[in-house]
């Protein structure tokens, strides 16, 4: 059986750009923009029948009487789009054509806003898993560990969880692994370990570091979503053991500054793992010294919640009560 032809063509523009659009409007946005949808219709067709009506053309009865007041006939035009039909105006002649097109035109607009609507309040906020500003490499266990947060009071069912590291333009791509749910909290993941002996004469690049993504279901909206941490943004630390410590003792709630200081680790005696790597033989470029003298924040904003800490084999949680 021969594969489908359209598999194999290139489109001339980058696809689904409408979904995408869409999916970066609020839900407001996506009200008003629709309201204005109805309002800008009602007002063309009025003008078009005013103008028909100022040429001596009758196109809209009310009680058997012509009517020809702009504010009337914008409230016929109104009745229409919405689809209500009081009955106590009638079109004719050209009327009644631009008022199925007007109908028609009215029953899709309040179908798509109302799907959209619909996905709006359904999906999963954009930041129900959040991720901490930068990576870490533990120098104590020479492996690298990131830090995220399940903001959603619902469970990630089926948690697909992957990531790659990319060192001296080598990747190493782990295979997905599958997580019963991620739980309301926050996790410290592991990943691959780097040893020092490792970095001695690697040659490393500004677009060496990690990336990392988590997908699954929260009820029945799949979600999925992803990061990028350039090296610059990979911050050595001499032990993510404090992160434990601190997270069991404080155990704030979201929104407060001292969560924010926690979630966003920056501990005494951490510096950029370029610069660590350079301790250890590694050699950099100059654009990547930059980078790493410019370790950029992503800073993204976490939600407000109360929380508890507890310990497990892989991770530390952050579990809320």
């Amino acid at each position: 059986m021969s594969n489908d032809p359209i598999i194999h063509q290139l489109p001339k523009r980058a696809t689904n750009r409408f979904i995408h659009k869409v999916d970066d409007l609020s839900l407001g946005s996506v009200l008003g923009i629709g309201l204005l949808f109805y309002v800008a219709i009602a007002v063309l067709c009025s003008i078009v029948l005013k103008f028909c009506t100022m040429s001596g053309i009758n196109v809209i009865y009310c009680h058997g009487m012509p009517v020809s007041s702009f504010t009337d006939i914008l409230y016929f035009n109104f009745v229409t789009i919405l689809t209500v039909g009081y009955g106590d105006m009638q079109p004719d002649g050209i009327g009644r054509f631009v008022a199925v097109v007007e109908a028609l035109i009215g029953v899709g607009l309040f179908g798509g806003i109302i799907g959209v609507v619909v996905l709006k309040l359904t999906q999963p906020k954009k930041n129900s898993i959040v991720f901490s500003n930068q990576a870490y490499y533990a120098m104590d266990e020479q492996r690298f560990f990131i830090m995220f947060v399940n903001t959603s009071n619902a469970q990630l069912i089926n948690a697909q969880i992957s990531y790659s590291v990319n060192l001296g333009h080598h990747s190493k791509v782990k295979p997905s692994k599958t997580s019963p749910y991620i739980s309301d909290s926050v996790w410290i993941l592991n990943l691959s370990k780097c040893l020092r002996k490792d970095l001695r004469d690697m040659e490393l690049y500004h677009d060496d570091g990690l990336k990392f993504a988590v997908s699954g279901t929260y009820g029945f909206t799949a979600f999925a979503t992803a990061v990028e941490y350039e090296i610059g943004q990979i911050l050595a630390v001499p032990s993510r053991t404090p992160l434990e410590r601190e997270l069991l003792l404080s155990a704030p709630k979201f929104g407060s500054p001292e969560f924010e200081r926690v979630f966003h680790y920056l501990p005494e005696g951490s510096m950029p793992f370029l610069t660590y790597a350079q301790n250890c033989g590694a050699k950099t470029n100059q654009e990547s010294i930059k980078q790493a003298a410019e370790l950029t924040h992503i800073g993204v904003q976490l939600p407000q919640h109360q929380g508890t800490i507890h310990n497990g084999d892989e991770t530390v949680i952050f579990k809320r009560d």
